[in-house]
């Protein structure tokens, strides 16, 4: 288990597709340990809070793949951009994790 949240924290984006469920502890794991969290389009879920802004708290990719490397490619050579995902992302999980009633 440390090997893996070792492997996490040295991570710059992090896969988080869907399985047996559409969330999964990946997501939450990546937002902690502010990683980009790149995941299929869940523009079709609304979660209350709203962890999943496109662009803005993870980085999407078409349901198909077909754009998954494009995807991947495009935010490395983007460290910037990557940058402000990762942190707001980690900023609004820890406003509803840490500091909401």
């Amino acid at each position: 288990k440390m090997h893996f949240y070792r492997e996490i924290k040295q991570s710059i984006i992090i896969a988080s597709p869907f399985g047996w469920v559409v969330i999964c502890y990946r997501d939450f794991e990546t937002f902690n340990h502010c990683g980009v969290l790149l995941k299929p389009d869940m523009d079709m879920i609304e979660t209350c809070p709203n962890f999943y802004i496109k662009y803005k708290t993870y980085v999407s990719y078409s349901w198909d793949m077909k754009n998954v490397l494009e995807k991947i490619e495009y935010y490395l050579s983007n460290e910037s951009m990557m940058q402000n995902i990762a942190s707001e992302a980690q900023k609004n999980y820890q406003k509803y994790v840490y500091e909401e009633k």
